[in-house]
């Protein structure tokens, strides 16, 4: 009798364990893809919504975040652009990069814009970042 409870017990135990697994399988599987769906449904809608918006004339679209007044696109990011997540000198209103590696030209008075990721939840402690100066303006529409 004590060992056929012993081993319903067993089971039971084993058969928890197999589900508790299975849903941190399922939330690593979320954050790792199900996030990326997610953004990139929420941005494309963003896109057409500020779109809609030039094409009947308006400077702004009011979306779910805010206002939106332009589309910015960055091809792709290059792993000399990649900084440790704890890195502050990327935000300085002129990043100089103390190791003398990647940063902006050290120009006085330019219109700068830097952007920088988040940390990847599993994969590294790294960010990437990337700095664009305003050359010129497009009105849209």
């Amino acid at each position: 009798m004590a060992t056929r409870r012993s081993s319903r017990l067993l089971v039971a135990l084993g058969s928890l364990l197999v589900v508790a697994g299975l849903a941190v399988l399922g939330y690593v599987a979320w954050q790792v893809w199900g996030t990326n769906i997610v953004s990139e449904r929420r941005h494309d809608a963003v896109v057409e919504e500020l779109e809609d918006a030039w094409a009947g004339g308006e400077d702004t679209a009011a979306v779910a975040f805010g206002e939106a007044e332009a589309i910015l696109r960055v091809p792709a990011f290059g792993d000399d652009l990649r900084v440790d997540s704890t890195s502050t000198w990327v935000v300085d209103p002129l990043p100089a990069n103390p190791s003398g590696g990647v940063q902006p030209p050290q120009e006085p008075d330019q219109a700068l814009l830097t952007l920088t990721t988040c940390a990847e939840l599993f994969a590294t402690d790294d960010r990437y970042i990337a700095f664009a100066a305003l050359v010129d303006v497009e009105p849209a529409g």
